[in-house]
């Protein structure tokens, strides 16, 4: 604090100190005031960052799970066809897919 202001303040004794008391305590509510405020948008700014991060971590987890059931329909289909394509080969089904060796890697010459 300003030692001139001290000085006038002084002068004029008890009323004097209480009046340098209140402008210190202004003084350092002021402070406090800018401080929390301060920390208040902070503290949003994350909690905005937060809510940013777990709509991600939803949105992903979502997607995940939305593949592995497509995955899992995909397998379960593959397996039906295979099923029923094992039975018309083994009933001697005209419209099962002839077997046949593999497949040339030779080109075919016109």
């Amino acid at each position: 604090m300003n030692s001139e202001l001290l000085t006038i303040l002084s002068q004029f004794g008890p009323a004097g100190l209480m009046g340098l008391l209140w402008i210190l305590e202004r003084r350092h509510a002021a402070l406090r005031e800018r401080q929390l405020t301060e920390a208040h948008r902070a503290v949003a700014a994350r909690d905005h960052e937060s809510t940013a991060l777990l709509d991600v971590v939803r949105d992903n987890t979502r997607a995940i799970a939305t593949l592995e059931h497509t995955q899992r329909q995909v397998l379960r289909t593959a397996e039906r066809l295979s099923e029923r394509l094992a039975m018309m080969i083994r009933a001697g089904d005209a419209r099962a897919p002839a077997r046949t060796s593999a497949p040339s890697h030779q080109a075919d010459v016109a």
